[in-house]
């Protein structure tokens, strides 16, 4: 049998040890990334599920533009108190012919249009009239 030949100064040595080491190491990383992204979906999965149960709640319940019909609020109330004596005022002022602009505007008014803003121009000629929208 020959001895064998193998300068150990000229090939680099990695001891056993070092090498485990190095894959136990990465083994522990992985198993932590992993149970960490596992912990992520679980959360995740449980947010999606309340999400789902609140969109169905929601859905279960009517819209608040058909509940919102019927009842009329405080501010809006106090605009259209603030509008009609604004239009009482300028009919009691006489200068304006508001009966017949007024009976008009109701016959040439399309249903289910609500007009937000009327109101004559300086001169008292002409009416104008703003904000028109439909319910």
């Amino acid at each position: 049998m020959k001895p064998i030949q193998i300068n150990l100064t000229t090939m680099p040595c990695i001891s056993r040890r070092i090498a485990c080491l190095l894959m136990t190491g990465t083994a522990v990383l992985l198993l932590a990334f992993s149970a960490a992204n596992f912990r992520l979906h679980r959360n995740l999965k449980q947010e999606i599920a309340l999400c789902r149960d609140r969109i169905q709640r929601l859905e279960s319940v009517p819209p608040a533009a058909e509940t919102s019909k019927t009842e009329v609020g405080e501010e809006e109330i106090r605009n259209t108190r603030k509008l009609t004596d604004f239009v009482n005022r300028l009919i009691a002022k006489d200068q304006f012919p508001w009966d017949r602009i007024l009976d008009a505007f109701e016959e040439n008014m399309p249903e289910k249009c609500v007009p937000g803003k009327s109101f004559p121009d300086r001169e008292f000629r002409k009416v104008i009239l703003k904000d028109m929208w439909i319910p």
